[in-house]
């Protein structure tokens, strides 16, 4: 089912590292969603926040994996590829859990997920 995950071709401490950083920046992701709530007091605008917030995840961070998998692997040498920001299809193929049976999708379907849920009030 995940055979085509670039995680596979990691070993020891890449898995580790690649672990961390995505750790780190699912923490990230969520608090800033919850830091920027509290200016928000327009309750029509919370879904779109946490969408507004994954979008940009979505677009950005594979950036930031390719800087990871560059420092672990000699042979890829530096270039964007962050192009375009995902439409909104993409998005909602995440959300939907409908998008490439890949362990990076279903678990950014997941995350999408939980930025929406953290841009509400916590009663």
């Amino acid at each position: 089912m995940f055979e085509g995950d670039s995680y596979l071709i990691l070993i020891g401490g890449g898995e580790v590292a690649l672990a961390a950083l995505s750790g780190l920046l699912v923490f990230l992701a969520v608090a800033s969603v919850r830091v920027v709530r509290r200016y928000v007091n327009l309750p029509a605008a919370v879904p779109a926040l946490g969408i507004v917030s994954f979008w940009v995840f979505v677009w950005v961070t594979p950036q930031i994996y390719y800087l990871l998998y560059m420092a672990l692997l000699e042979e890829l040498e530096f270039r964007w590829i962050v192009g375009w920001p995902p439409g909104p299809q993409r998005l909602m193929s995440l959300l939907a859990f409908q998008a490439e049976a890949t362990k990076v999708d279903v678990a950014l379907g997941v995350l999408g997920w939980v930025m929406v849920l953290a841009a509400f009030p916590r009663a």
